[in-house]
């Protein structure tokens, strides 16, 4: 992909306290927990329920977004993305998304509303798969480095692009068949008359968990900085109360696996006045089958230039997992396997990768 502009969005300024979580060491005392980074011995849980092993008052609720003690000039442009060409560009007005040019970094988001059908049958030709139920095909995140020229955004398109199109990960359970028979039946019959034929083209086989190992997609020629291995979170820094100057949540695409589950992709953006953290989520739950939590976090320390990437996956079978929350009332259960932020401190790790880079200031 070629490099875009920087983007910038309207800005509402908001606050997002985070999740409490228990410092080692100190008694009782709570602490700002980085997007539920998955620090030993940390774990965070939504305002609704208790923490495993714990009796006691419920945290406080992880991205709960209240106001911001700044003040911030409000912009607007029309949105940028990475989609083919036939994507139509949305009208500015109906933009949700925020912007904030700070210490030389352009950062913003683009919320717009979920794809109409020519927008979706054009994605299901260039794709060569069909999409999810709920495709925010002109959603967006970007961070841009003005003076280097460096940038990484996260949209939807790119992230369904690495999603398997060969069926060889494709999980194997009861429903597979039914589901993509209905699937292939949508595309060769409803959206056959519309693109003469062509979506017939689409892959017969493809992971219909929508599973994705998207990192974000890179900004910037041949002289920007590259990624180098290395780097590790400053768990301590992000637990520091520093004011939040933008927050923001983005859906970038959701599926409900023929109400056998879900499929999500979601980014989750806060900046703080020295540095900043999102979050990607892939989350998947396919009831009675497997749970997967695929998270990337991306760091920019605003002062040093710092760049640190971490993608970690983790993996467990739906049955296991169920049971590390056996001590919890039985219809309490069901909610809690609902919410990832309850389940990825006790999922194994799959695999882990950690990146950094500079940029020059």
């Amino acid at each position: 992909m070629s490099g875009n502009p920087p983007l910038r969005n309207p800005m509402e300024d908001t606050r997002a306290p985070f999740a409490t979580t228990t410092a080692p060491g100190a008694a009782g005392a709570p602490t700002r927990a980085p997007f539920a980074a998955t620090a030993p011995g940390a774990s965070t849980f939504n305002a609704t329920t208790r923490a495993p092993f714990a009796a006691g008052a419920p945290t406080q609720a992880p991205f709960a977004a209240t106001r911001a003690p700044f003040t911030t000039t409000i912009r607007s442009s029309a949105p940028v993305s990475s989609l083919p060409p036939m994507f139509a560009t949305p009208a500015p007005s109906r933009n949700a998304g925020k912007s904030l040019s700070h210490l030389g970094w352009e950062i913003s988001t683009t919320k717009l509303p979920i794809c109409a059908a020519p927008e979706i049958d054009a994605m299901t030709v260039s794709l060569g798969i069909a999409p999810p139920e709920m495709i925010f095909g002109n959603n967006l995140i970007s961070l841009y480095h003005q003076a280097s020229g460096w940038g990484i955004k996260f949209n939807s398109y790119d992230a369904l692009d690495l999603v398997d199109k060969t069926g060889e990960t494709m999980l194997k359970v009861a429903y597979s068949e039914e589901w993509g028979r209905s699937r292939k039946e949508m595309v060769d019959g409803e959206k056959e008359s519309e693109l003469g034929g062509k979506v017939r083209d689409v892959a017969k086989k493809w992971d219909w968990s929508y599973s994705t190992e998207y990192k974000g997609t890179m900004v910037g020629g041949e002289g920007v900085p590259k990624w180098e291995k290395g780097g590790e979170l400053p768990l301590e820094l992000l637990k520091r109360p520093d004011p939040i100057l933008l927050f923001d949540e983005v859906v970038l695409y959701e599926d409900e696996l023929a109400d056998n589950g879900i499929a999500i992709l979601s980014v989750k953006l806060r900046v703080m006045p020295e540095r900043l953290l999102l979050l990607q989520r892939f989350f998947l739950r396919l009831d009675g089958v497997v749970v997967r939590v695929r998270d990337t976090r991306v760091y920019v320390e605003f002062k040093t230039g710092e760049v640190i990437r971490e993608y970690v996956n983790k993996e467990m079978g739906y049955g296991k997992l169920r049971e590390e929350f056996k001590m919890y009332p039985a219809d309490e259960i069901p909610s809690l396997m609902r919410d990832p932020n309850q389940l990825v401190d006790v999922m194994p790790v799959i695999e882990t990768i950690r990146e950094r880079l500079v940029v020059p200031s």
